[in-house]
């Protein structure tokens, strides 16, 4: 059953942003039952003029085979343009639930700052290796979000004990979430000490709790270095292997969120995972991040560079994607973080990433 609703909002929270007229803008948004998959996507009355986009794309239903780089990322999953999304390609690639999987730590919660600070320094010490922008729902109710990411296959590490006292190190970049979305967008690569090899996944992360039994957790892991998921969603943009992702809503608040990867093989966009209900981080900001959990310990591993490109988020105005660097006054440019590798210069974060749109960035860590 289709109800509207007016809600009104007021932008309270600037943080270390832009200086902006801070307005209040009311949108009319449509509140969908989050048992279907979304027809169509917010189509306020209001008009707004949107920026000028002279970006090219890969139209939806081109077909690229493996191995064959592309010229021009995917456009972005608009269904109301592209109609409903195809069914997932790749079911029996998730790793969650079955007999041996260990899941890994979850993703840092980016948590709201007042005073400049990513996290209280009372935070877990992993934070400390983090690179972030945060994302704002101050002008608008965004409701999606779309990126490429690089996805680094064969990534690695030396055996754990040789550079740290931790029993686990992760690398979380990039990783995405939309301001109030249930689902988080993640590269992760980690290793264990027991483990021989690196684990390079493409993983969802429910903070609504959906499929998890409503507690926040994975909801998706699927290896990036298997030959099917290869084949399927990932081809080489711009120098580097990558995956085309998006995320979006028929509603901005307590509705369901739907995750999706473009398959190169069938030609168009896929669903990976829905979760639906309220966001358990405890505020409505996102981010896009390059996070770790204990590669700064003692030394400095040398590391693919990784970026994340075309980075835009759903306009409500104007039913479409966005760069995010449009509107400065939902997005605070604090990266934070001590680690060692960004402190002394080992690692380097560019936003925007040299030679890429403004609304890029990239992590050099030794290795481009």
């Amino acid at each position: 059953m289709l109800t509207k609703f007016t809600a009104t909002r007021v932008a309270t929270y600037r943080g270390q942003r832009h200086a902006a007229t801070l307005a209040t803008v009311v949108l009319v948004l449509q509140v969908v039952s989050c048992t279907r998959t979304p027809e169509a996507i917010n189509s306020p009355n209001e008009s707004h003029a949107g920026s000028t986009d002279s970006t090219r794309w890969l139209p939806v239903g081109t077909r690229v085979p493996p191995g064959q780089p592309i010229a021009f990322p995917p456009e972005p999953y608009n269904p109301q343009k592209h109609g409903p999304a195809l069914p997932n390609t790749t079911p029996e690639a998730n790793l969650v639930g079955k007999r041996g999987f260990t899941l890994p730590s979850p993703p840092h919660s980016f948590s709201p700052s007042t005073t400049g600070a990513l996290r209280n320094l009372v935070d877990p010490p992993p934070s400390k290796g983090d690179r972030v922008i945060r994302l704002f729902n101050t002008t608008r109710a965004w409701f999606g979000g779309y990126a490429i990411h690089d996805v680094e296959p064969d990534l690695n590490v030396p055996p754990i004990p040789t550079f740290t006292t931790a029993e686990q190190i992760y690398i979380y970049a990039p990783t995405f979430l939309v301001p109030n979305s249930c689902l988080e967008l993640t590269t992760y690569h980690s290793r264990s000490t027991n483990d021989t090899e690196m684990a390079n996944m493409q993983a969802w992360f429910d903070w609504c709790g959906y499929n998890t039994g409503g507690t926040a957790n994975w909801a998706m892991i699927e290896p990036v270095n298997f030959p099917s998921f290869k084949d399927h969603y990932v081809r080489t943009y711009k120098g580097k292997p990558t995956v085309a992702l998006s995320v979006v809503t028929p509603t901005s608040r307590t509705g369901c969120w739907y995750g999706h990867l473009y398959d190169y093989e069938v030609g168009g966009w896929v669903q990976k995972v829905t979760s639906c209900g309220s966001t358990q981080i405890g505020h409505h900001q996102g981010w896009t991040a390059w996070e770790s959990y204990n590669i700064m310990d003692s030394s400095c591993l040398t590391l693919p560079d990784i970026r994340a490109m075309e980075i835009r988020l759903a306009d409500p105005f104007t039913s479409s994607y966005v760069p995010f660097t449009d509107y400065p006054d939902d997005y605070d440019t604090f990266f934070g973080g001590i680690g060692l590798c960004w402190m002394n210069s080992t690692y380097t974060f560019s936003f925007p990433a040299p030679g890429l749109g403004a609304n890029s960035w990239v992590a050099k860590t030794g290795n481009p």
